[in-house]
């Protein structure tokens, strides 16, 4: 098949709090383990952006049947599909980056891994073209 890395974005539906992301993450390192899926996911302000890494038919299974079909998040989209020779989280089963709000982006303040998944995750949502960030970080209020 072949390896690919895959972006992508949602909304929450209700409110998740610190506890709610770290239970979801716990549960996915288990199955991500399992398929030799890495990437990491980053939460702020009620939205989630994952990026996933493994086999193609591992990483569509898991989005496509299982986080697309999770009620607890809406308007899911792929912002990023791409073949790829080398995984950029091979380490992480799922790295996390919890933010209040988007202006808790300080990389000063960060230990050098999660300044470097925070501004990889930045880089391929640039890539993309498909919004502007001040966008994708809207309130939920908004």
């Amino acid at each position: 098949m072949g390896l690919i890395r895959l972006l992508y974005r949602s909304k929450e539906t209700s409110s998740f709090n610190k506890n709610d992301v770290e239970s979801l993450v716990n549960q996915a390192r288990k199955n991500n383990i399992k398929n030799e899926i890495t990437g990491a996911l980053i939460y702020v302000d009620g939205y989630f952006m994952q990026v996933l890494e493994g086999e193609s038919e591992a990483v569509n299974h898991l989005l496509y049947n299982k986080i697309f079909r999770d009620e607890r998040h809406f308007t899911p989209k792929v912002l990023l599909q791409e073949v790829i020779t080398k995984r950029h989280f091979p380490e992480w089963d799922m790295g996390l980056r919890i933010l209040d709000t988007i202006d808790d982006v300080d990389v000063s303040d960060m230990n050098k891994s999660q300044s470097h998944m925070v501004v990889e995750i930045m880089k391929y949502f640039y890539v993309t073209g498909d919004y502007f960030l001040e966008d994708f970080w809207k309130s939920k209020n908004s």
